[in-house]
């Protein structure tokens, strides 16, 4: 979703923060270490081989404006995202920009979910109800 929005190019422009590090102490870092990791490449891996960093905040003012510098310092002030490019230069309606599509399929993707969930439903609420229905049960 993130490239259907900006371009494959923006994700140089991106730092990706990771949270809760003051929380876990430094009897627990290890734990910190591997969750990162596996953001890293479970979630984050395209991104970050396409440029975007990875930092931690420490929930202190001097971690935040590090990464707030380190953004800064990322920023190509020429990037135009891929979203604005498709609807203000190309006029294109949503649907038929990139972030318009996925979001769609994502969106049918999800109501064919929650129909199937319910058509479940019903199959059950149908096979529990006409078996206790109308009879009694006896000791």
């Amino acid at each position: 979703m993130f490239t259907k929005l900006t371009g494959p190019g923006s994700a140089k422009n991106v730092v990706l923060a990771t949270t809760m590090w003051d929380a876990l102490g430094t009897k627990f870092d290890a734990i910190g270490t591997n969750r990162e990791q596996g953001l890293k490449k479970e979630y984050w891996n395209v991104m970050i081989d396409h440029g975007a960093g990875v930092e931690r905040f420490l929930n202190t003012a001097e971690s935040a404006w590090s990464i707030v510098d380190k953004i800064v310092a990322k920023s190509d002030k020429k990037t135009v995202l891929l979203f604005q490019e498709e609807k203000v230069d190309r006029k294109q309606p949503l649907l038929a920009t990139g972030a318009g599509k996925a979001l769609s399929l994502d969106l049918e993707l999800l109501i064919q979910d929650q129909n199937n969930k319910r058509r479940v439903s019903g199959v059950w609420s149908n096979v529990n109800g006409s078996g206790t229905r109308g009879t009694q049960i006896s000791k």
